[in-house]
């Protein structure tokens, strides 16, 4: 049996020590799988996988693109980004790739040629790499899904690049290693037990030959025990007597001292008690006659059973070295797509700080030059029209810029989203002490950037229910939560442009809202023949309007524009007094004006119906009049 088990475990351990050490050879030291090295030629301009490539957890990816005579970049980000940034966009896609390093790819067409952005500064990138010659990065396999892109620092043109993709897996160099070791202490343990077989082998035919030289000797001794019980003289042993000499005895042969051989000793009666049984025959030195053969040699004791050392000591070794191995890879995980995680937290609080770092700077700037189309790279929507009215306004009344200000990200209440537009309600601090401000960023697509939609400045000891957090992510309300919200938000621009309050609504600290029902020209004392006026007012962009959660319910961040319009008869006209109002400069005549207002504030909404606001003050955005 042993040699059976010794021959299969050298028979299994040649190959695993061959590929152990295969293995060795291949990975190398740094514990690096070469897995693609192709080149790709497309018409298109851009090259990507899909995420569902990415299938295993664990791994190290690094991967390397370069073209001859241009400039390369590849990059590694969320499905998020990359769907938005590549939206529309023809490309040649990366859908699988196969153990050997096969790559299976789709040519997917687009409207857009390129992406709408150059893909370097957009901030989203988890590892980027661009310039001339071959680029490379590295990002670990995890739960979070991934999509790579190759493409040109300005994408444009045909992509003809060549691309390596190699698999570092932590501990597989070692693991190689070890696995020739097992295939050693295989082999190494089949020699023991062939060894320890052929021992065995030996020492049972030696026990044999011992056994057959023990029974030729008691069949010798019995041929001795036949003669003496038959008399026969030859090979009866010399007899002797024994005497008693002081409590001794003393063998004397016959003949010796002048004593003839004493007379055979009667044999017993049935009665008789045997010499041997006597009392006070010690005593008395009788002699104790030797009656039958003489002994034969002792037998040869057992052989003892065999050692279980050589087969616990190879069974002791697999099991360590295979405990071992196990334990020193780090061995990849599959995992399911359904499962992973598809959404991304809108910003983080790095993002926030980088956001308004920029943000301090470039403001600063455009308010310095009064820079329009600057300011329109860090603001949209309703910021960005009351700064721009707010330079028309400076430039008519011959006013100074705005002095240089910093903000200061506080605290970030983003949401996870799982496609673009992102967003996320930011609070500030700003430098002067003046109380903590609340900013809505949005990010239109991964190809644009952060920029702030609305800002509100509270008074400093008005309170702001904050927003729910949950795993460090801002939690968006449910559709029936968020129903009640614009259904106060429509109550509210209701009374903006009739003047009747809303029941349950605190205004106590809605500044300029509350004087959006008297916003533009002062007209109601205008005599009937005037001519006419009117006002609407709205909620400004409300697809723009977010509602997360509170501990009392639900909380944002919106804007209600009013636009006053106003038309005197002839003969009729409005004189503007002071030193102007907005653009229609002091002392102006007119007979006809459109002017728009806006109040960004913040909304909570209890889960009751009450409802509280908290705005900043009223802003024109845009002015238009005529001159009678």
């Amino acid at each position: 049996m042993r040699t059976v088990f010794g021959v299969v475990l050298i028979v299994l351990g040649l190959p695993v020590l061959l590929a152990g050490a295969g293995a060795a050879v291949y990975t190398g030291p740094d514990d690096t799988v070469p897995v693609v090295d192709e080149t790709i030629d497309s018409d298109a301009s851009v090259l990507s996988t899909t995420h569902s490539v990415f299938e295993v957890t664990g791994p190290t990816l690094h991967v390397s693109a370069g073209a001859d005579d241009a400039e390369t970049f590849v990059g590694v980000a969320h499905p998020v980004h990359v769907d938005s940034y590549l939206d529309s966009v023809a490309q040649e896609s990366v859908t699988e790739v196969g153990l050997r390093g096969e790559i299976t790819r789709t040519s997917v067409d687009g409207e857009a040629s390129a992406p709408g952005a150059a893909p370097e500064g957009l901030g989203w990138w988890q590892q980027s790499a661009s310039g001339s010659g071959e680029q490379s990065i590295s990002f670990e396999l995890t739960e979070r899904p991934l999509r790579l892109v190759v493409t040109q620092p300005t994408p444009g043109g045909p992509l003809a690049v060549d691309v390596a993709v190699g698999a570092e897996i932590g501990g597989l160099f070692v693991t190689a290693v070890l696995v020739g070791v097992l295939g050693l202490v295989l082999i190494a343990g089949g020699v023991v037990l062939l060894v320890s077989a052929r021992r065995r082998r030996r020492r049972r035919d030696t026990t044999d030959t011992t056994d057959d030289t023990t029974d030729e000797t008691a069949g010798d001794t019995g041929q001795d025990t036949t003669a003496a019980e038959t008399g026969d003289e030859a090979a009866e042993p010399a007899t002797t007597r024994a005497t008693a000499t002081g409590g001794s005895l003393t063998v004397v042969p016959p003949g010796q001292d002048g004593d003839e051989a004493p007379a055979p000793a009667p044999e017993p009666s049935g009665d008789a008690t045997p010499d041997d049984e006597r009392p006070g025959a010690e005593a008395d030195g009788d002699v104790i006659p030797l009656h039958g053969p003489r002994p034969g040699p002792p037998a040869p004791p057992p052989p003892e059973p065999p050692k279980p050392t050589a087969r616990v000591s190879v069974l002791a070794g697999l099991l360590g070295t295979g405990v071992l191995v196990t334990g020193c890879a780090q061995v990849p995980e599959q995992i399911d797509n359904g499962d992973r995680v598809m959404s991304v937290q809108a910003i983080t609080g790095d993002g926030a700080d980088e956001f308004f770092a920029h943000y301090t700077e470039a403001n600063n700037t455009a308010n310095a030059e009064r820079d329009r189309e600057l300011l329109a790279t860090i603001e949209t929507g309703t910021l960005l029209e009351t700064s721009r009215f707010s330079y028309e306004e400076q430039e008519t009344q011959g006013e100074e810029p705005w002095e240089p200000f910093t903000v200061t990200p506080s605290s970030v209440a983003a949401p996870r989203l799982t496609e673009y537009p992102l967003w996320s309600f930011v609070t500030t601090e700003s430098d002067d002490g003046d109380g903590t401000s609340w900013y809505y960023l949005t990010r239109a697509d991964a190809a644009t950037p952060w920029r702030a939609r609305l800002a509100v400045h509270p008074e400093s000891d008005v309170d702001v229910p904050a927003p729910s957090i949950a795993d460090g992510a801002a939690v968006v309300a449910d559709d029936e939560a968020a129903e009640q919200g614009m259904a106060v938000l429509d109550e509210l621009a209701a009374f903006a442009e009739t003047g009747t309050e809303p029941e349950g609504v605190d205004l106590a600290n809605a500044g300029g809202v509350s004087r959006l029902p008297e916003h533009g020209l002062q007209l109601d004392d205008a005599p009937a023949g005037f001519g006419t006026f009117d006002r609407s007012c709205t909620v400004r962009n409300t697809d723009h309007v977010r509602w997360l959660t509170t501990e009392f319910g639900v909380m944002t961040l919106a804007s209600i524009e009013c636009t006053q319009t106003m038309n005197a008869n002839t003969g009729y006209r409005v004189t503007i007094d002071g030193d102007g109002l907005g653009t229609i400069p002091g002392g102006a005549e007119i007979v006809g004006s459109s002017i728009t207002q806006s109040v960004s504030f913040i909304l909570s909404v209890d889960s009751d119906g009450r409802a509280t606001v908290v705005g900043g003050r009223m802003r024109p955005t845009s002015m238009s009049y005529t001159e009678g």
